[in-house]
């Protein structure tokens, strides 16, 4: 973001699988350590959002065998309008160069389609009980049935306690209005859904 004309070289390590050991074992370390300090600031367990994590279940296994995951999936056409204008307002705030993004769609299609089949193929190493997987929309239209289904699928305690200021929360976004997103050309839409075609059919979103 900030050199945006040296090219995209932490590519390589969206989904960890072609690092060089040494490369590997620093990462492994540093979010082990990260995860430690959060640990030490609060003993409750440590719930992580983190997009690049879809395509690293395997490894975050081998590291937290004992991890659940909950998996939210949104209308692709919308992800990719959402990603697109997050690199450009990323890019407004942090670029010290100008950015040729001439070749930016291209790659936010193909990281998406790498980062998807790679989750598609790890899903199963998870153990049922330990995975759950929702869409967007359906945490839009009622969060607190969802909530309460995560609770309920991982046997975790405490929902009836946090009822009450979770309803309370949503009180104090209930006029929040998301970001107009520009559309799609029909061209562009064509080129999504050709590529990621496989991920439309999973879950059930009309290409």
């Amino acid at each position: 973001m900030v050199f945006p004309r040296a090219g995209f070289p932490c590519d390589k390590y969206l989904t960890l699988r072609n690092v060089p050991e040494g490369e590997l074992a620093r990462w492994r370390e540093g979010l082990l350590l990260l995860m430690k300090k959060l640990t030490l600031a609060n003993d409750r367990r440590t719930v992580l959002k983190s997009p690049p994590h879809t395509c690293r279940v395997k490894l975050l296994l081998e590291l937290f065998p004992e991890a659940s995951f909950i998996h939210i999936h949104r209308n692709p056409y919308v992800v990719f309008k959402s990603y697109m204008r997050s690199i450009r307002i990323m890019q407004e705030m942090m670029q010290l160069q100008r950015p040729d993004n001439s070749g930016l769609e291209r790659r936010v299609i193909e990281q998406y389609r790498v980062m998807h089949d790679v989750f598609l193929e790890e899903r199963p190493l998870v153990p049922k009980e330990r995975f759950f997987e929702l869409s967007y929309e359906a945490l839009e239209k009622d969060p607190v049935l969802q909530i309460r289904s995560i609770y309920r699928h991982f046997n975790l305690p405490g929902f009836d306690a946090l009822e009450p200021s979770l309803n309370s929360y949503l009180g104090t976004i209930r006029h929040y209005q998301k970001s107009e997103l520009s559309d799609l050309s029909p061209e562009l839409k064509k080129r999504i859904s050709q590529a990621w075609g496989r991920y439309f059919e999973e879950w059930g979103y009309p290409a």
